[in-house]
């Protein structure tokens, strides 16, 4: 959330001379005049708006994260190797030809050892590309806490399955996880410890869900709704015989956003299904919010429309028996109206979890 700024020839500048020439030669020193001389006002900073290094060298007022930055842009104006490692989030430096943790609580640094972590994943029958955060997260284990490891980034993650991820030496949890339709997550968690120097590797099992023929109840297919052509259709005449995919959207919002874009990400494998997918948007005014340029790899076996009445949300949530109204409501129904999933609001992992029903 660091927003760019020019310091490194204001801190050369400002820096005196004598002090730099200490942090140079030790960057503990610089640790040591963090903890020394800024002030700490967490309980005051707006949070992820971090103090850019300057105003923090001017101020002599920090935040945590704040800091952090500081400590960074000083030592790398002093040509001194820094950075803040992207998965554990620690500030870490060179020197002496080691690399450090920066514990500003701390009078003394350690050298940190390390190891590499890769995982090993059997392919289930539901989850090809296991996704960091969606299926599993990986924790480092401190005087009995987890502190979450922060693969974000695709290719970060993926590396995880080949080359390996550098981690510090120590004990670790993976957890790993299967969503079901209630919500609820089957979970496996593995215990590990990674090696100074050395290579450990890790099976990753994703609990896979025994297939549940349990009907949620039976939607009224004579609900009728506007296709994009303004004609009057129902739901008998788009499903016909075949089980397909009918939501009701809510154009704009960050839910209807949220799944949609997570549709997008399976468009593939959902168009290779050849599974119907019939999306109405709430009210004609709700039509009208939609951009489809917002959304260019959404599955061609989409088709749109208007629940102008709201008649097929209803005919999706009493037919379900369920409470929920929350838009967006996505559900699977057959050509007798049986309703075998429906969800409504946020959902994480629905395009994957779809394809469970249509995957040939």
């Amino acid at each position: 959330m660091e927003l760019l700024s020019e310091y490194r020839a204001y801190l050369q500048e400002n820096i005196p001379a004598d002090l730099a020439e200490t942090f140079r030669q030790d960057p503990q020193n610089l640790v040591s005049w963090c903890r020394e001389n800024l002030s700490m006002a967490d309980d005051y900073s707006l949070r992820l708006v971090p103090t850019r290094p300057v105003g923090t060298w001017k101020s002599k007022v920090s935040d945590k994260y704040s800091r952090d930055l500081f400590f960074v842009a000083a030592c790398r104006s002093l040509e001194i190797p820094a950075w803040i490692d992207e998965v554990s989030g620690k500030v870490r430096y060179i020197a002496g030809g080691k690399e450090y943790d920066v514990d500003f609580e701390a009078p003394q640094p350690q050298p940190n050892d390390y190891g590499t972590l890769i995982l090993e994943y059997r392919m289930n029958k539901d989850v090809k590309n296991p996704r960091y955060y969606v299926h599993y997260s990986i924790s480092r284990i401190e005087d009995g806490k987890l502190i979450l490891m922060n693969f974000d980034d695709e290719k970060e993650a993926d590396r995880l399955f080949t080359s390996g991820a550098r981690l510090e030496a120590g004990d670790y949890a993976l957890v790993s996880g299967t969503r079901l339709d209630g919500g609820e997550v089957l979970s496996e968690m593995a215990v590990f410890t990674v090696p100074k120097d050395g290579t450990v590797k890790v099976s990753l099992v994703l609990p896979e869900k025994v297939n549940s023929s349990e009907i949620l109840g039976t939607a009224g297919l004579d609900a009728r709704y506007i296709t994009s052509e303004g004609k009057t259709a129902s739901l008998k005449d788009f499903i016909g015989t075949d089980k397909c995919v009918v939501a009701v959207l809510g154009a704009g919002e960050e839910p209807t956003n949220h799944i949609l874009n997570d549709i997008s990400a399976f468009k593939q494998d959902i168009e290779n299904t050849g599974a119907k997918m019939l999306m109405l948007f709430a009210d004609e005014d709700n039509a009208k919010r939609f951009r489809s340029t917002d959304f260019p790899d959404l599955p061609e076996n989409i088709v749109l429309g208007t629940d102008k009445d709201g008649a097929v949300k209803d005919a999706l949530v009493k037919g379900a028996n369920s409470t929920k109204e929350a838009l967006p409501i996505v559900a699977v129904v057959d050509g007798f109206g049986n309703i075998s999933f429906l969800s409504s609001g946020y959902i994480i992992g629905i395009g994957e979890r779809l394809l469970r029903d249509f995957r040939k």
